[in-house]
């Protein structure tokens, strides 16, 4: 008996050494499992995995950031037809499309958040493929119009900043524009002085 004792804990051991590290990949987020060799093909939707065992090279989950995520932009515009600024905070709240996600994983740095799991942060992304989009976008958009539209028109104008941003973003970027719009226009001085 004490044979057999000893061959149950001997397969018990073994089973346990068999087993990879427990990983999840959170709600919001998409993974890919990264081996010696690259990528393995497919994303992981939300779910708790365990990767495979390993001796030499252990495997990797890398998870992406695909969270709804808010972004204001404070930008100064030259007007043209007052050869004025203003100064507006462009609000956007953008999320990675998933459709989309897959080729970054080979494009971007990740953070180790582990001995085996990395995150590619939507602050990345964001800075990478989305800023300077929506911020060409909106300046080359209000430079059309005088400071006293912007000032009369403002719902007009937030309702076409959304509808352009989406466009152009799901063209340009990986990223999906569920909001945008201008807030807290600051008008120059004569601006506001002739108005009062």
């Amino acid at each position: 008996t004490t044979g057999m004792k000893f061959a149950a804990l001997a397969l018990a051991a073994s089973l346990m050494v068999g087993c990879g590290e427990r990983v999840e990949v959170p709600p919001g987020h998409v993974g890919k499992i990264m081996t010696k060799d690259g990528y393995r093909d497919g994303l992981i939707p939300t779910s708790k995995l365990r990767l495979d065992y390993c001796v030499n090279y252990c495997d990797r989950l890398v998870v992406m950031d695909n969270t709804d995520k808010s972004y204001i932009e404070p930008m100064t515009i030259f007007i043209p037809a007052d050869k004025l600024n203003i100064s507006v905070d462009l609000r956007a709240t953008l999320s990675v499309d998933p459709t989309k996600a897959d080729p970054l994983f080979n494009k971007l740095p990740q953070v180790t958040q582990g001995d085996q799991l990395s995150l590619i942060s939507g602050e990345t992304i964001y800075n990478t493929y989305g800023k300077q989009v929506l911020q060409a976008e909106v300046r080359s958009y209000l430079t059309q119009y005088s400071i006293s539209e912007i000032a009369s028109n403002n719902e007009k104008i937030n309702a076409d900043i959304q509808i352009l941003l989406q466009k152009v973003m799901g063209a340009k970027t990986p990223f999906k524009v569920n909001y945008a719009g201008l807030t807290n226009i600051k008008y120059p001085p004569i601006i506001t002085e002739a108005q009062e």
